[in-house]
């Protein structure tokens, strides 16, 4: 339900392995919209962040396309912000 809701997000929390992913490609795929998901890389950095940003903004904006952006605390490479 949180998905259909206009501007509708949600901070899925629980240990390693308790399907919060799997919970949220099912209710993607139930509600009919796109999932984007970060490709991570060894190379990925701040220029590969803005550019897939970019991309999920324009793709959502321009396109009025329904999306979930599905990021993982796994993800984080680094927690402190570049001056």
């Amino acid at each position: 339900r949180v998905l259909k809701l206009p501007l509708g997000n949600a901070l899925l929390v629980g240990v390693g392995g308790s399907g919060r992913k799997s919970t949220t490609t099912l209710a993607t795929y139930v509600a009919q919209m796109e999932l984007f998901q970060i490709e991570m890389s060894k190379g990925y950095g701040m220029n590969e962040w803005h550019e897939d940003m970019k991309r999920v903004l324009m793709k959502s904006g321009c396109t009025n396309l329904n999306m979930v952006f599905l990021f993982s605390d796994t993800q984080i490479a680094r927690e402190e912000p570049e001056e």
